[in-house]
């Protein structure tokens, strides 16, 4: 038989060819040496041994082992501190004062990514709770007319 993929001759108890590795799992799959012209430049491929009777893989490479890199911690990603976690809600529990430094916090030059993310989303429950407010204050008065 000869090899459809690679063109290589092979013997008829062989399962899988020795040269590219394909199966031989059906006649279809080899020609004879008289149906298949030879390839032009057949590469150089070592001899099959007669006794083969089933591919083997490789042997697998060592896993390589975990990189202990961390990564140095910036302004931009480091966490808030609970100090500092009460201090911006004291400052946020002064009525005007609020406002103002949730803006600054969340929309300023402020390098901490977890400080600006926490006054954004306090600026958009503060904005909520304004339009409940409002529409309260809207139904009421309407109600009483």
């Amino acid at each position: 038989m000869i090899c459809k993929k690679c063109g290589k001759e092979l013997p008829d108890e062989v399962k899988f060819c020795g040269a590219c590795g394909t199966p031989v799992t059906s006649l279809s799959d080899f020609t004879t040496p008289a149906t298949q012209a030879a390839p032009a430049a057949a590469p150089e491929t070592p001899e099959i041994d007669a006794q083969q009777s089933a591919y083997r893989a490789p042997a697998m490479q060592n896993s390589y082992a975990a990189s202990s890199y961390v990564p140095p911690r910036t302004d931009e990603n480091q966490p808030l501190t609970v100090g500092q976690f009460l201090l911006m809600d004291l400052i946020c529990a002064v009525p005007v004062l609020n406002l103002i430094m949730l803006v600054m916090w969340g929309f300023g030059s402020e390098p901490n990514a977890n400080r600006k993310n926490w006054a954004r989303s306090r600026l958009i429950w503060v904005a909520i709770g304004m339009g409940f407010t409002i529409l309260i204050l809207l139904l009421a008065l309407i109600g009483s007319m």
